[in-house]
């Protein structure tokens, strides 16, 4: 057996958090992770959705628009100060029938029968 020693905290946790998409869809799931520094051994999620208390959170949002979320950890020191926010702009979903492509106003779509002449 092998024992990694780690030095012990020297002050409370600095988080970063990312989102696994920054525009998802409305009512999809976007994943939070925060990394943080000094050994954190709890997460405090600001997110409502999320009863994590784990460095990962799961949540979804029902209303479109941008939605600010972040994270504060505590090792044995103490609580750390709340992370810097990440911003996730929940999208509409397109209507039922669209493609992927035609949920955006900046993208051109062409109908051509088969076997057109190209």
């Amino acid at each position: 057996m092998q024992i990694a020693w780690q030095q012990p905290p020297t002050s409370t946790p600095v988080c970063t958090v990312t989102a696994s998409t920054p525009d998802p869809y409305v009512n999809d799931s976007v994943t939070l992770k925060a990394e943080c520094t000094q050994s954190p051994q709890s997460w405090q999620w600001s997110v409502p959705t999320c009863s994590s208390s784990s460095y990962t959170c799961q949540t979804t949002s029902t209303v479109a628009g941008p939605v600010t979320y972040k994270v504060a950890a505590t090792n044995v020191i103490g609580a750390g100060a709340p992370s810097q926010p990440v911003s996730v702009t929940w999208t509409p979903t397109p209507p039922g029938g669209a493609d992927y492509c035609g949920g955006y106003s900046d993208v051109v779509e062409f109908a051509l029968p088969w076997a057109a002449p190209f």
